[in-house]
């Protein structure tokens, strides 16, 4: 029997579904939902939640498609994506006919105090100079960040400081696993 087929980063996941009490069939058009506490719900398209769930949780929508279960082989279509590629060494080659691992650091953990609110963001160094990562929030003097190990520059300026001149820079280095505490005063 067929049975929904996703792919949400590198799992193979199938269920058996029913869409509001209806069974699903093979032709039916379905998309994933990630839920906060029951993984990957598969909906039709045309279920009474759909347009609700696509409008208000567009991030939280996989695709979703049906396959022959009976067959070992599929196709599939990856796309990798992330807050920045530290973690990989070089780009991402996959072999048709193995199994590729692709490993990636655990992130470390960055606390930026900046002792008062303002405008500011961060930069990860990369070969050809400085690459934007995020920006700061406005009105936070403490802010948590995860990110892959590597070198980091913060540019930030108080909302009180009328010029651009007063801007602070501040190099950091993240290791992997570990915690950094960077104070701009």
């Amino acid at each position: 029997y067929l049975l929904p087929m996703y792919i949400l980063g590198n799992c193979r996941l199938q269920q058996q579904i029913r869409c509001h009490n209806l069974l699903t069939f093979q032709r039916d058009d379905v998309f994933g939902f990630v839920t906060v506490s029951d993984g990957v719900k598969i909906h039709k398209n045309e279920c009474p939640n759909a347009l609700t769930l696509r409008s208000n949780y567009a991030y939280r929508i996989v695709n979703a498609k049906w396959i022959d279960s009976s067959q070992n082989e599929f196709t599939a279509k990856l796309q990798l994506t992330g807050l920045d590629d530290l973690g990989l060494q070089s780009g991402v080659d996959i072999d048709a006919s193995a199994t590729t691992t692709i490993a990636i650091p655990p992130p470390g953990m960055v606390t930026l105090q900046t002792g008062t609110s303002g405008y500011g963001s961060i930069f990860v160094q990369r070969e050809d100079g400085y690459q934007w990562v995020t920006d700061l929030s406005e009105s936070s003097e403490r802010q948590v960040f995860q990110l892959q190990p590597g070198q980091y520059l913060v540019v930030f300026r108080s909302k009180f400081a009328q010029e651009t001149g007063y801007s602070k820079t501040k190099e950091f280095r993240v290791s992997s696993g570990s915690s950094t505490i960077v104070k701009i005063n």
